[in-house]
């Protein structure tokens, strides 16, 4: 892993404080119905670590909020993405950063539109996924803390639309089941 330049460190310490999220758990197991419906959506990242980009540009990817973050104003998010010298995205969980473990990838060559539910283990937690364009992801974010006191994840599918190495810039296409513990990848309200 690269030396972190000082725009990086800035970057992950500059949002020390974790802000706090209310969302509708379940597990799909005797906790509450789902109440948010799963839907695809396109996001881009910027290099994290690329001194000539603009510090206000997002780096990292929150599953909770299913948004693109900017990692100089929170540690809130489960991933940053950089790009490679050989031009591929590497997209870093948050324990490769110094920050919590549990957000991770399973690499797949399962097509994105067929990916119905996401698998209970296997994520990659510890170490960089190197993945090309087209490629296709499966993510866990990191653990949290459900209305219920369950401490669960939130779980998502990700394709690589783009691996623009001008603008250092990493296009996706997303769905994150955004129902804590609910493991479902289909477009709509989950039944479990």
């Amino acid at each position: 892993m690269p030396r972190l330049s000082l725009r990086v460190l800035g970057r992950l310490l500059a949002g020390v404080t974790v802000p706090l999220f209310a969302a509708a758990c379940s597990s799909g197991t005797g906790l509450p119905a789902a109440t948010q419906s799963n839907t695809v959506d396109t996001v881009s990242l910027y290099s994290l670590y690329d001194d000539t980009l603009p510090l206000d540009l997002p780096s990292g990817f929150d599953l909770l909020s299913n948004l693109a973050v900017r990692t100089d104003r929170t540690s809130g998010f489960d991933f940053a993405v950089n790009i490679t010298p050989d031009g591929r995205a590497a997209f870093l969980p948050t324990y490769v950063l110094g920050l919590s473990r549990g957000a991770g990838f399973i690499h797949t060559n399962t097509p994105f539109g067929t990916i119905l539910t996401a698998p209970v283990s296997g994520y990659q937690d510890s170490l960089p996924t190197v993945l090309d364009s087209g490629a296709v992801a499966i993510m866990r974010s990191r653990p949290v803390t459900c209305l219920t006191g369950s401490v669960l994840a939130y779980y998502g599918k990700m394709q690589i639309l783009a691996i623009d190495t001008t603008a250092r810039r990493v296009d996706l296409e997303v769905l994150v089941d955004r129902n804590c513990g609910y493991h479902s990848l289909l477009s709509g309200v989950p039944s479990s």
